[in-house]
């Protein structure tokens, strides 16, 4: 598989973007990143060694650009 792969979930209103393949307990923290308000905005999957693995977009409908959902369509990684 290529990296990187996005993965949308219309139903969790999320998306994810996998920089490389994660096996179980390799994401070894967790960043939240919040807007102005201190609402999630993403969640950051880091290695022990502070790479960052992926990022899942919370509200990706309201977030990223629709011409961006559309090339990623729900089951498209």
């Amino acid at each position: 598989m290529n990296y990187p792969t996005v993965r949308t979930d219309p139903e969790a209103d999320a998306a994810y973007v996998a920089f490389a393949r994660i096996g179980p307990g390799e994401a070894a923290e967790q960043i939240v990143a919040e807007d102005r308000d201190g609402n999630p905005l993403a969640l950051l999957d880091l290695s022990s060694s502070g790479r960052i693995l992926g990022i899942e977009i919370l509200g990706d409908r309201d977030r990223l650009p629709g011409s961006f959902l559309a090339e990623h369509p729900p089951g498209s990684a």
